[in-house]
């Protein structure tokens, strides 16, 4: 088989049904799942923070020092995805404009031409967003995020689920000791 091709023969053999065909047996290693699984870090594991303990090691007060209740999160988030169809054209060449010259300030922050520039970018998204058009919305659907991380939109998933439990099985693969 050629190299690049085997998640796709493996999904075409995972989907591939016939009513004479004998139970289909696949082999799939521990490295076709660290290319197939995308990387979920545990919850108690970050390069960044660490509870108890500063950047050099050394142990801190916790944060929540009058011992704040945690809250339960959902099991999912569901939020309206809306878009503003006579808006959307000028208000993205603005921001994407705004995002550069954001970035050239920050790497030479005492610079007033660019200060100035970026001031007339903010008065001129002052003015799109006093327009009219400007209050209009388009409710395009629901998006549902469960806390597996599977997705939907209006319902209907993200993703098929066959590669997710092909997924899922690979974290377990991954997971179970060498």
């Amino acid at each position: 088989m050629r190299k690049g091709y085997g998640f796709v023969a493996l999904c075409w053999a995972l989907s591939a049904t016939s009513a004479a065909a004998q139970p289909l047996e696949v082999t799939i290693t521990r490295a076709d799942c660290s290319r197939l699984v995308r990387h979920l870090p545990d919850a108690d594991v970050s390069a960044d923070y660490r509870p108890g303990v500063d950047a050099r090691g050394n142990p801190v007060a916790p944060a929540d020092l009058y011992g704040a209740n945690p809250i339960e999160l959902p099991e999912s988030f569901t939020f309206l995805l809306d878009i503003n169809p006579l808006n959307t054209l000028d208000r993205r060449e603005l921001e994407s404009q705004r995002r550069i010259l954001a970035g050239q300030l920050a790497a030479d922050p005492g610079n007033g031409e660019l200060q100035a520039r970026l001031e007339a970018l903010d008065a001129e998204a002052a003015r799109l967003d006093g327009r009219p058009e400007a209050a209009t919305t388009l409710s395009v659907g629901e998006i549902t995020v469960n806390r597996d991380g599977r997705v939907y939109f209006n319902g209907q998933p993200l993703q098929d689920d066959r590669a997710w439990e092909l997924s899922e099985r690979c974290r377990e693969i991954l997971a179970a000791p060498q």
